[in-house]
Formats: C-alpha cells, sequence, structure tokens
C-alpha cells in the first residue's frame, strides 16, 4: 500500500497509479490526477507528457488503475 503526498485533492478530481516503464529498465509507478469520472484512457492522457518529460525515452504504459493506497487527509 502506497500514500499519497500529492498536495490536496480538490472536490473535482481523484488519483489514479499509472505503471510504466520496460523489462530492461524495471517499471515504476506514478500517481496522477484527473477529473472525476475519467476513464484509463483519459489518464494515460495526463500521465505520457509527464512520463515523456521526466523519465528515460522508451517508457511504456502498462497499467492504469484507480489509487490504492492511502490517501492523508489535513483537518
Amino acid at each position: 500500500m502506497t500514500e499519497f503526498h500529492g498536495g490536496i485533492i480538490p472536490a473535482h478530481m481523484e488519483v489514479w497509479t499509472v505503471t510504466f516503464g520496460t523489462e530492461s529498465v524495471g517499471y515504476e509507478e506514478l500517481d496522477v490526477m484527473a477529473p472525476v469520472g475519467s476513464a484509463p484512457a483519459d489518464v494515460r492522457a495526463i500521465a505520457a507528457p509527464i512520463i515523456a518529460a521526466d523519465y528515460l525515452p522508451g517508457m511504456q504504459i502498462v497499467d492504469v488503475s484507480p489509487f490504492r493506497g492511502v490517501t492523508v487527509r489535513g483537518a
């Protein structure tokens, strides 16, 4: 289980986990916010430019799923 540290989640947004990488390099998870009711394809479209800009070239998205960790909510 992971914990989301991405700041405040606005009421109109939800967190998704995107798994990406390659067999030769390995795989990582990236948590991204998307509008409530987004489809996995919408989340891929949000995550793809982040992955392309911040990670090695050639990384492939292999899974997109609703966030299954713990969301820490402040008072």
